[in-house]
């Protein structure tokens, strides 16, 4: 909802069975919310810049061990949890299956389970 307002007018038009009410609509400024200079197509590559950048980063190590301590608590599950020794990449990584080796990007549930594998193999 804008800070803008819209004023109604109405006329009747006359036809040979009934009368019409039409409405006509005047619009008033509308409010500009963008720096001068920009138009609404640069705001909106803008956005989508953003979210292709946030589409490469959501694939990482990094990104998916962040998301899987923040979403499961292994301290009560796993005995000697310590996040100091799974934050390294270099701890999990290795532990790839073998169809997974090739890919590039990981997810939360691939982490979580090289998580598990680290602690059954320790």
């Amino acid at each position: 909802m804008g800070a803008s307002t819209q004023a109604k007018k109405v006329t009747k038009v006359t036809t040979t069975k009934k009368a019409i009410q039409v409405k006509k609509v005047t619009k008033t400024k509308k409010v500009v919310y963008l720096a001068e200079g920009i138009t609404g197509k640069d705001a909106m590559k803008s956005i989508y810049s953003a979210n292709n950048k946030h589409k490469q980063d959501f694939g990482t190590f990094s990104f998916c061990l962040r998301r899987a301590l923040q979403f499961n608590e292994f301290e009560g599950i796993i005995a000697g949890f310590n996040v100091e020794e799974i934050s390294n990449p270099k701890v999990l990584i290795p532990l790839r299956s073998e169809k997974n080796i090739g890919k590039e990007k990981f997810s939360v549930y691939e982490v979580l389970m090289l998580i598990k594998k680290y602690y059954q193999t320790k």
